[in-house]
């Protein structure tokens, strides 16, 4: 029933890749499969979202910066680990960081020795301070890792960073361990609080200020409780998922079509990126929404909330989707307005950006109600109601054949679609 499910879980509709900025078109165009598109636009907003995270909107009147949650779910050899191409976008800001801190490395070597060299003269008056290590800040932070280890990473990084696996079971298997606890890091540090550890036998205390972390995991959906114990975990609301089973068929992988070398392809995106996230980095960015989008922001989630306002669980999960429709919007806004960046410092967002992130958000509602029923210890009857329900023909009528063919897409009867309809309309609901 579970595979079912997950394929006939809906993809993200056309009419977004209609809408998306120039950038975004020329890397989501060579991929053709639905999934693999799907796959490719939401791993690259994710590290976008970490290439642009010195941005800043306000919402719900608090600052909040574009980093993304994501996590890709199928089982194994659906392909989902074509989102290693999003990776090259990232590769130059990664290597800039590493080269400069080359540089300062040596330079404080050669400071070091100089001070030793001094030191050991014994003069009175010598009292200069021995030089400090310089810090080594990454893009990449490695999911495999201790939470000491990851605040020192982002201690370094000056508090962002990304993770990046296409195992999922390298991060829970950290969070799992005893010096690997950072799950409540991770839920503190999605909306920019201040974290820090203390250590007194090391006589370390780190705090680092607004955090601004994006992360990005593929596994499959024996490994999502490992990271998400439940659907009231709150890990959970914080992720965008993606859920899919592929059909299992033979690729010809010679074939004789000639295709564009996709790694080259995001490198020299990557550049792009690069030079973008060194202008954001100078100048203090702020975005916003227009006075109408906002209505229609205001208009969608209030909507949706009449039919959840008694799941605790969904409830959760539809707040965080709508500071997610935000931070979507922030990040193609800054790819919109790209050339522009060296003169402007506001980013007002585009109708057909907020369109886009709207209908993105829109579909991954639906894949993170899918995921919720998956958990678990959930109520999965409740949760296919309400899958059945948001799949429904809104304010007209529909025939009773429809009705079936959705309850079939996501594996359930007639005879239970029957008793959905009656549930429902016993809610006021139909």
């Amino acid at each position: 029933m579970k595979n079912y499910i997950l394929k006939n879980s809906p993809t993200i509709p056309n009419e977004v890749y209609e809408l998306l900025p120039e950038l975004l078109k020329k890397l989501t165009y060579e991929f053709i499969e639905p999934r693999e598109r799907d796959i490719i636009l939401l791993s690259s907003l994710v590290v976008l979202s970490s290439s642009f995270n010195s941005v800043r909107g306000l919402y719900d009147e608090q600052w909040v910066h574009p980093n993304l949650y994501c996590f890709i779910v199928a089982p194994p050899a659906s392909n989902k680990g074509v989102m290693k191409f999003s990776k090259n976008l990232g590769n130059n800001i990664q290597e800039r960081l590493i080269s400069t801190h080359t540089e300062l490395l040596n330079q404080y070597e050669i400071e070091k020795l100089n001070w030793f060299k001094k030191a050991k003269q014994n003069s009175p008056s010598f009292s200069d301070p021995i030089p400090e290590r310089p810090k080594l800040p990454l893009f990449y932070i490695p999911g495999n890792t201790s939470s000491t280890a990851m605040y020192d990473r982002l201690n370094d990084s000056n508090g962002t960073g990304i993770m990046f696996e296409t195992e999922a079971d390298v991060l829970s298997g950290s969070i799992k361990q005893d010096w690997g606890n950072f799950s409540h890091f991770l839920r503190s540090a999605y909306h920019h609080e201040t974290v820090s550890y203390l250590r007194v036998s090391e006589n370390r205390n780190i705090c680092i200020n607004n955090p601004r972390l994006s992360i990005l995991l593929s596994g499959t959906p024996n490994q999502v409780p490992k990271l998400i114990s439940s659907g009231e975990d709150g890990l959970m609301s914080r992720f965008l998922f993606y859920c899919f089973e592929s059909e299992q068929i033979w690729k010809d992988v010679k074939s004789k079509i000639k295709k564009i070398d996709k790694d080259e392809l995001f490198t020299n995106i990557g550049y792009q990126i690069e030079a973008y996230n060194s202008i954001l980095n100078i100048q203090k960015f702020k975005f916003d929404y227009t006075e109408e989008q906002d209505k229609w922001h205001f208009k969608y989630f209030s909507k949706k909330l009449e039919h959840i306002k008694d799941n605790s669980d969904y409830v959760s999960i539809l707040n965080r989707l709508g500071l997610m429709t935000f931070k979507i919007s922030m990040v193609l806004s800054v790819l919109r307005n790209g050339s522009r960046l060296d003169d402007i410092t506001e980013l007002t967002c585009s109708n057909e950006d907020f369109k886009a992130a709207l209908l993105i958000i829109n579909t991954l509602w639906h894949h993170s109600l899918l995921m919720h029923s998956l958990l678990p210890n959930q109520n999965e009857g409740n949760s296919k109601q309400f899958l059945f329900f948001e799949k429904l023909p809104k304010g007209e009528e529909f025939p009773r054949k429809l009705a079936n063919e959705i309850g079939g897409k996501i594996g359930v009867s007639e005879r239970t679609v029957s008793n959905y309809i009656e549930a429902l309309k016993k809610q006021n609901m139909l």
